[in-house]
């Protein structure tokens, strides 16, 4: 009998073991599963994750691609305004040499003028002094009787008629 009981224990040990391994390995086999389930997760989770940073890339790309065109767009305008401030520059220079130009000439003109006027003013100076030099001069020679006006002429001037009255003779 004890050797029945050995075979019967046996047995059960030997089912017990059994059901423990089959167990185990259930567990095992759900635990497999559970993790084999979260390393799928896992895998979906990273492949979002990079779906999102390549979406979140492109979307900082397409910004710095914007970001680039409007810089170099600012960056044209601002060079064109430069080009037309150097140009304006190099206007208002030519201006304000030939306004200093015209300015030169003008003084000089001026200058001229003035010494046309000057010119002038000494030849009307002149003439009327000479008139005056003249004028003194033939009162002298016809006060003295020389020349043309001298006794001849006073002979001449004689003969006509004398006039009667205050003054000499007035013009009818």
């Amino acid at each position: 009998m004890k050797h029945r009981f050995v075979e019967y224990w046996e047995a059960a040990r030997k089912e017990q073991l059994q059901r423990l391994v089959q167990d185990e390995i259930d567990e095992l086999s759900v635990e497999l599963t559970v993790k084999r389930r979260e390393n799928e997760q896992a895998i979906e989770a990273v492949a979002a994750t990079a779906r999102f940073y390549q979406w979140h890339l492109a979307q900082i790309d397409q910004q710095i691609e914007g970001w680039m065109a409007r810089f170099d767009s600012d960056k044209d305008d601002q060079d064109a305004r430069f080009q037309k401030a150097r140009t304006t520059e190099k206007q208002w220079k030519e201006l304000r040499e030939q306004h200093e130009r015209q300015e030169e000439t003008i003084t000089r003109l001026q200058q001229e003028l003035a010494r046309w006027k000057l010119e002038e003013q000494h030849k009307q100076y002149c003439a009327l002094m000479a008139t005056k030099l003249q004028a003194w001069w033939r009162g002298t020679m016809v006060r003295k009787g020389f020349g043309r006006f001298g006794s001849n002429s006073r002979k001449k001037m004689k003969k006509e008629p004398a006039k009667k009255g205050k003054g000499k003779g007035k013009k009818k």
